[in-house]
Order: C-alpha cells, then sequence, then structure tokens
C-alpha cells in the first residue's frame, strides 16, 4: 500500500513532466517573414527566423559585384543574423510556434546549406527557406517558389 506522502510526490512530479512538456510544446518560435515587392527585390524576399536567429539567402557580393553578370551565374550565400527584426512596413510576417525538436531540425538544415549558383526554380531565398521550414517537419510544396506562395502557406499554417 503507498502512503499519502508518495502520493504527493508522484502527482508532483506529474505536474512537473506534464510542465516541461508544455515548455517543450511552446517555447520556440518559427518566423516566416516575406518582404514585399520592391525595385530591388521584384519578386520580394524570405527571411527565416528561429526565435532570434534569421536567416536569408543572398548572392554572394549582393549590392557590389552583380551589375551586368545573370544573377544565374552567381554563387549564394546563407546568411545568419542574431536579432534581425523584420519590420511590418517592408516584410509580411508570420509566427509560427514550434519545439525545441522542430528548432533543432531548422537549425541542422540551414547549417547544412551548400550555396551554389541562384535558381529561382530550386536555389532561391525561398526555395531554402522552405528546405529550413521542412526541418522543421512541415510540409511545404515544393511548387512554393516566391515570397508571397510562402506567406500564403505560412498563413494558413498559423490559422491551424
Amino acid at each position: 500500500m503507498v502512503s499519502t506522502g508518495s502520493k504527493v510526490a508522484t502527482v508532483s512530479d506529474d505536474l512537473a513532466n506534464l510542465a516541461d512538456n508544455v515548455t517543450e510544446l511552446t517555447n520556440s518560435k518559427l518566423t516566416v517573414a516575406t518582404m514585399k515587392p520592391n525595385l530591388n527585390a521584384p519578386k520580394g524576399h524570405t527571411v527565416i527566423g528561429l526565435d532570434d536567429m534569421f536567416f536569408d539567402q543572398t548572392v554572394r557580393g549582393a549590392g557590389s559585384n552583380v551589375k551586368g553578370i545573370p544573377l544565374t551565374w552567381q554563387n549564394t550565400v546563407l546568411r545568419a543574423r542574431e536579432g534581425f527584426k523584420p519590420s511590418a512596413k517592408n516584410y509580411n510576417v508570420v509566427e509560427i510556434p514550434i519545439t525545441k525538436t522542430q528548432r533543432s531540425g531548422a537549425n541542422n538544415v540551414a547549417g547544412n546549406y551548400s550555396g551554389g549558383s541562384y535558381n529561382i526554380l530550386c536555389n532561391s531565398c525561398t526555395t531554402t527557406g522552405a528546405n529550413i521550414i521542412r526541418g522543421a517537419g512541415f510540409r511545404v510544396p515544393t511548387t512554393v517558389r516566391t515570397p508571397a506562395q510562402l506567406n500564403k502557406w505560412a498563413q494558413k499554417q498559423e490559422k491551424k
């Protein structure tokens, strides 16, 4: 027979475990920030945030040595920017709660980014962002190739 003191300890442990599980489910966020189209980015731009770390793919040397060279010949890099705050003036922002495990999966994809030549169909800021999101376990359709399409997908996830 179990004493009353043991029952209280067991209930207390169960509550502590439940609190840990709730924290695991709600303590991280995935931010999908899609820049509105402008003169510098006619289709817009995609930035993916994992808590306070934001990732975006850009063309190496963008703004300096890209003039006159076709974009498809340019090498790409993945920037990591801590504390970046996408403004509502320039970006459509959607935040989706994720678990630590999902965050780890997305970080793993970002950490293994290999660069390559820019290609709007398979190696752009949006396709790279979608791959990072897939690393968190979400099913982003492979047909999502523009910031507007990714924003539309993210808005549906936010409502779930």
